[in-house]
């Protein structure tokens, strides 16, 4: 069997020098006396009834007096409370001080021996309320045996005395949370506001970083960004360092290069073009050859074909992403002249071919004119009706642009022109 003594209420009465300001509980003033402590204690054994009762107490420099229990209950019954009553003077103690009175409570239930301590902390102030802890009407008073009304074990004196409701059971001196924060009014600095101590109670509405967010949803140790800075204290609307991620989200709130170079006010420049990895984008690649731009440079050309790296979908290959690039030696109509040395576009013997598909080492036509300088690389007449291969009757030979017979007539018809002339000097003569 396990005894279970329990110290449900605690309640300090100080001696009280000069006005009264908002102190914690268990403060004291200085050179004060009869100061008293009233422990009330609950016996949760039901069939067992808590006797032989001593109390022992272990003080702090500053109580000036050997402390007196006024009160030692003689047995308390199972499922029923009794008070015990310290009672101490305060020396000349400076400012602030602070210790502990250690109370040990120690008797016999059902044969077992049961001792229990019970801590009782006090500081040095000022000055003091008069009335510190779970505060009723009145002071509490032994009444064992008393009227309990709610049969909560705590008779309905006490209950008043210690401010809690005797006619509710669920109502006990040291289990009063008038804030609803879980923590019993004894031992809450402020009772009465639900965010005092502690911001992440379920009641607590409060948003220390303005955020939208409540303290309690976001937690007291979540830290989304591993910045050393729990999410509630940082803002996700704020972005102090202008990189598009809010400080709860950034684990750098000063540097817009964390978490990412691609921060709208970032500056790092990944292939030192003068363009930064920003601007140029995460995802961009303009040559599609699987890096991004911001890693292959706009002013490099690695394999001197005149196009950048940037847009060069081979940085080694001259010829791509054109045969026409500078250091390519592609000759695709094989006469010994690249096509870039030839170029796009040149298309000398303008035959709608240009000169880098036609080889200026073969002649198709066999006319004497390669192909790259020939027109019509199927007729050998063409440029020259008098080049070796070509067939053409004699009379149609071309000369200064016209046929032979073309040309006699022409002769003919000259010569007539002269003979009339003649004819008609003669005649005037």
């Amino acid at each position: 069997m396990v005894a279970k003594i329990k110290m449900i209420g605690m309640l300090l009465l100080a001696l009280v020098a000069g006005s009264v300001s908002q102190v914690q509980a268990f403060d004291l003033t200085a050179n004060s006396a009869d100061n008293e402590v009233f422990l009330l204690l609950l016996n949760e054994n039901p069939g067992g009834v808590f006797h032989s009762i001593s109390v022992n107490v272990d003080a702090p420099a500053f109580i000036s007096n050997t402390i007196e229990v006024t009160n030692t209950p003689g047995a308390i019954n199972g499922g029923g409370s009794d008070l015990v009553v310290l009672q101490f003077d305060v020396g000349n103690a400076a400012f602030n001080t602070s210790g502990d009175l250690i109370v040990t409570v120690s008797g016999m239930v059902a044969g077992n021996a049961v001792s229990v301590d019970f801590t009782v902390p006090l500081r040095v102030w000022f000055s003091a309320p008069p009335a510190q802890g779970f505060v009723g009407t009145g002071e509490p008073s032994p009444n064992p045996g008393g009227t309990d009304t709610d049969g909560d074990g705590v008779p309905d004196s006490l209950e008043v005395a210690y401010g809690s409701d005797p006619s509710l059971a669920s109502s006990i001196p040291g289990q009063i949370d008038s804030d609803g924060d879980g923590i019993e009014d004894g031992s809450d600095p402020a009772p009465s506001d639900p965010c005092n101590p502690s911001t992440f109670v379920t009641v607590c509405d409060f948003d220390t970083d303005s955020d939208g967010k409540f303290d309690r949803i976001e937690g007291q140790s979540t830290d989304t960004d591993s910045d050393g800075a729990a999410d509630y204290i940082e803002s996700s609307l704020i972005d102090d360092d202008g990189d598009g991620v809010s400080n709860e989200l950034d684990a750098n709130n000063s540097d817009p290069c964390i978490p990412s170079p691609f921060g709208t006010n970032c500056t790092v420049d990944t292939d030192g073009d003068g363009v930064s990895d920003a601007v140029e984008g995460e995802f961009t690649d303009t040559d599609s050859d699987g890096a991004p731009d911001y890693t292959e440079s706009a002013l490099l050309d690695d394999d001197g074909d005149g196009v950048s790296n940037e847009l060069d979908a081979n940085n080694s290959d001259p010829c791509i992403p054109s045969t026409f690039g500078t250091n390519c030696t592609v000759d695709t109509d094989g006469d010994g002249a690249s096509d870039a040395a030839e170029g796009e576009f040149t298309d000398t013997d303008s035959d709608g071919i240009y000169d880098y598909q036609e080889s200026s080492l073969i002649d198709s036509d066999s006319d004497g004119v390669a192909d790259e300088l020939d027109p019509a690389n199927g007729d050998p007449c063409n440029p020259d009706p008098l080049a070796p291969g070509c067939s053409v009757p004699e009379a149609d030979v071309p000369l200064f642009g016209l046929s032979a017979s073309l040309l006699l007539a022409a002769l003919l018809a000259i010569f007539g022109v002269v003979q009339v002339q003649r004819r008609s000097q003669e005649g005037v003569e």
